[in-house]
């Protein structure tokens, strides 16, 4: 199953109960994707924007700034993603490379983004996630 699909299993998974949740543990992938789609589309949309985004945190990871990501997803999209859309995988020849997590980003969601928006999917995750300090707990068991 591909990212995508995973994306959006996991989010309709997490908005169901535990009770569902078990019911529906021993379903494979591709029947649950279907249950996701059927339920409703917006998971779809959700699951291809939390890809794109993560995609967008990898190439920040990379040390990509929001002006470089912005100037490599254009370049991208008018070039090789033109070849690449019809395809299901990631081509092989981007393995480890930047190429890649600009695949997946417009395979999940296949519109480049600004700068300004790419600041801000950064920003978010910045504000949303920031790891705690470990506990003086947890520091006497290191």
């Amino acid at each position: 199953m591909n990212t995508l699909a995973t994306a959006t299993v996991g989010l309709v998974l997490a908005d169901l109960d535990e009770a569902e949740r078990m019911a529906l543990a021993g379903v494979d992938a591709g029947s649950l994707l279907a249950f996701a789609k059927a339920l409703s589309p917006m998971h779809k949309q959700r699951a291809a924007l939390v890809v794109r985004d993560g995609a967008i945190l990898q190439l920040a990871a990379l040390g990509l700034s929001a002006a470089d990501i912005e100037r490599e997803m254009d370049r991208y999209a008018g070039n090789g993603w033109r070849r690449d859309r019809i395809l299901d995988v990631c081509p092989p020849r981007y393995a480890g490379r930047p190429q890649a997590w600009l695949w997946m980003a417009m395979n999940a969601h296949p519109h480049p983004l600004s700068r300004r928006r790419i600041a801000e999917v950064l920003e978010k995750v910045e504000t949303v996630w920031r790891p705690a300090p470990p506990s003086d707990r947890q520091r006497s068991r290191a």
